[in-house]
């Protein structure tokens, strides 16, 4: 089950305006590079899990979980803090492996979101 901003999506995309501003360009231009380097990202953080590379595992979920809270994607944020933590601490990589893939699949719905918001634009 999918968390969510209480209207029904990961994305709260009012309150990013206030980041990004009103300009549906800019939002356009922010939302393709966040796909972007997200998707760089899994696959580089998916091949350090499979390496079971703690030490950039924990790298990678450090440097992009600022962007899931500014886009008010608190599921996302969470399971980065919680990959982070478990590879500080060097857990089980099955574990780290777990929220990865649930982490995955809740970006194949933020990407969805996206998607579908620039084509209401």
């Amino acid at each position: 089950m999918t968390i969510t901003n209480g209207n029904d999506k990961l994305i709260d995309f009012r309150s990013l305006g206030e980041y990004i501003g009103d300009n549906k360009e800019n939002h356009k231009t922010f939302f393709m590079l966040f796909i972007e380097q997200t998707n760089m990202h899994l696959k580089l953080m998916g091949e350090s899990i499979a390496k079971s590379d703690y030490n950039d595992i924990s790298l990678m979920a450090h440097k992009i979980r600022p962007v899931y809270g500014t886009m008010g994607i608190d599921e996302g944020h969470r399971l980065l803090i919680q990959i982070e933590e478990l590879s500080k601490s060097k857990s089980d990589i099955k574990e780290i492996q777990n929220r990865f893939e649930i982490f995955h699949d809740l970006n194949k719905q933020i990407f969805n979101e996206i998607k579908e918001y620039l084509s209401e634009s």
